[in-house]
C-alpha cells in the first residue's frame, strides 16, 4: 500500500496498541481473531475552497474505522480510545497536506447472527488537492 491516508489511518490504529496488527482495508479474513479494526477510505469526497478568502481548494474525503469485537467481551474503553486517538489525527505519512481529521460520530452495530458488536467511526478528512 502506498503512502496514502488509509496507510495513515491504519499506521496510526497500529500504533495505538490496542488490536496489534490486526488492522484491515475494506475487508478483514475469516480467521482474524477479535478484536479487529478495519478501515474504508474514499467512502466520499467533495471540494471545498479553504484558506484565507477560500483560495485554495481541498478535498473533504469521508473515511469509516470499524472496531469488532464479540458482544459477550465487549471493551467500551477500546473505542473511547481509537476515537481519542483518531479525533484531530496528524495522518503523518500520508502522501497528501492533511489539514484536518474529525470524528464526525459513532455509530455502535450488533450483530446477532455472530454476536459481534460493530463500532463504526465515521471520519472526516480535509487535505490539499
Amino acid at each position: 500500500m502506498a503512502n496514502t491516508i488509509g496507510r495513515a489511518i491504519r499506521n496510526n490504529v497500529v500504533d495505538l496498541g490496542i488490536v496489534g496488527q490486526r488492522v484491515y482495508r475494506d475487508l478483514a479474513p475469516e480467521d482474524a481473531d477479535m478484536p479487529f479494526v478495519v478501515f474504508y477510505e474514499n467512502i466520499a469526497r467533495s471540494r471545498e475552497l479553504v484558506g484565507d478568502g477560500n483560495s485554495t481548494f481541498a478535498v473533504k474525503q469521508m473515511a469509516q474505522v470499524s472496531l469488532f469485537q464479540l458482544a459477550d467481551n465487549e471493551n467500551d474503553s477500546l473505542v473511547a480510545d481509537l476515537v481519542s486517538s483518531l479525533d484531530n489525527a496528524d495522518l503523518t505519512g500520508s502522501d497528501k497536506r492533511v489539514l484536518s481529521c474529525c470524528v464526525e460520530n459513532v455509530a455502535r452495530l450488533y450483530h446477532e447472527e455472530d454476536e459481534t458488536v460493530n463500532q463504526a467511526i465515521t471520519l472526516n478528512i480535509t487535505y490539499i488537492a
